[in-house]
């Protein structure tokens, strides 16, 4: 006697144009049916309003394969289908998780989906770099997405514990601040650098500019690499940036403009004493 099984499977599907980020057209396919096909190179291809939007991986479509091959059939329906993104939240591809029902008869073996592998991501955390305001001229060349370099200061006089923040080029950008860094405290940025920790270091942002103080957002990841490629495109400033030796104070009110506010009060004060005298 044939016994029901039931499995559920993520499939990255290229091969669907709508936009899934929007909630019309992600609704619209829930409950369709997806048919599994065996390709030529021996795949296994999900066809869908048909068209080949995607496949299974080698570990599951072997099986399939395997069980079509028995005679086995397949019924697939999209259980849920969304957008997929990359670290910097760009749109990638669409994903289906389809849940699959079959037949089971006796002594044939079921169909086992492998589990995720978990690759755990490096640890980051973001922060700004202190003592910019006296440091603007280097500042100012910086951009999004440049690699800094740590580098331990023990013998700064004012914190023991100072981590000095340096461009590839050596030039000194500034410091990680003090609330990070921690020195003598087990969880301090600085515990970790003496410990030999791996850590990177990048510009996330630059801000300020055009007038105001530059200033530069980083993030600190634990580990050998960032894990997310050096393709990350140079930005320019909605305002050009600006160094502090071109820096110019917005213009102030002047003496004059201040004497003749005072006249015209003086003004007022005096034409309305001189209606009260009248009606008086």
């Amino acid at each position: 006697m044939a016994h029901r099984r039931v499995f559920h499977v993520k499939v990255e599907c290229t091969g669907i144009k709508s936009d899934l980020a929007v909630t019309a057209n992600k609704f619209a396919l829930l409950g369709l049916p997806v048919v599994f096909e065996k390709t030529d190179t021996g795949s296994i291809a999900l066809r869908f309003d048909g068209a080949t939007v995607g496949h299974l991986d080698d570990v599951l479509g072997t099986q399939v394969i395997a069980a079509l091959d028995r005679g086995q059939a397949f019924a697939a329906r999209i259980e849920n289908a969304y957008q997929t993104y990359d670290q910097r939240l760009k749109p990638t591809s669409q994903r289906l998780d389809l849940k699959v029902e079959y037949f089971l008869e006796r002594d044939q073996p079921a169909i086992i989906v492998p589990k995720p592998v978990y690759q755990p991501q490096p640890k980051s955390f973001f922060t700004k770099v202190a003592g910019v305001s006296f440091r603007q001229d280097v500042v100012a060349r910086c951009r999004r997405g440049d690699r800094l370099i740590l580098k331990r200061e023990p013998d700064n006089p004012k914190d023991a514990g100072a981590i000095m923040i340096l461009r590839e080029n050596g030039e000194h950008v500034g410091y990680v601040p003090a609330h990070v860094s921690r020195n003598g405290d087990r969880s301090g940025l600085t515990y970790q650098m003496d410990r030999g920790d791996p850590l990177l270091c990048k510009i996330k942002d630059v801000t300020g500019g055009y007038g105001q103080t530059i200033g530069i957002n980083i993030e600190i990841t634990e580990g050998d690499d960032f894990n997310d490629g050096d393709d990350i495109p140079p930005v320019t400033y909605s305002r050009p940036p600006v160094a502090q030796d071109d820096w110019r104070p917005n213009p102030q009110p002047t003496g004059g403009s201040n004497a003749w506010l005072i006249v015209v009060g003086i003004a007022a004060l005096v034409f309305i004493i001189a209606l009260i005298a009248h009606n008086s």
